[in-house]
């Protein structure tokens, strides 16, 4: 949303990452009303075939919400996962913080 632009490139470079970062990811974004899960995780599949490093997420979750990030096929651990909410958490608030958020309102 362009309203919280300034919200995301501050926290992108609190992070130590930049606009430009993001640009040079190289990825697949599947959209479309029916087999996304699965053109995604033969994609997946393909690639780690291939030795690539893959990163996979999909919304929503199943039964755990840690099951939406993959890393080489793998799910987050519990403690992975505990650890990355509570410290984009954190990082959220010196964000909001920082930077004066819009109003959305009219």
């Amino acid at each position: 949303m362009l309203l919280n632009k300034p919200r995301t490139v501050s926290c992108l470079e609190q992070l130590g990452h930049t606009i430009a970062d993001l640009d040079a990811l190289r990825a697949i974004h599947v959209t479309g009303s029916k087999g996304k899960g699965s053109t995604c995780a033969f994609t997946e599949a393909m690639l780690r075939s291939l030795g690539l490093k893959t990163g996979f997420y999909s919304s929503p979750h199943v039964l755990q919400h840690r099951e939406m990030i993959r890393i080489d096929g793998a799910p987050l651990s519990e403690e992975k996962f505990a650890d990355e909410v509570i410290a984009a958490y954190d990082q959220l608030e010196k964000v909001d913080q920082a930077v004066e958020i819009c109003d959305p309102s009219p």
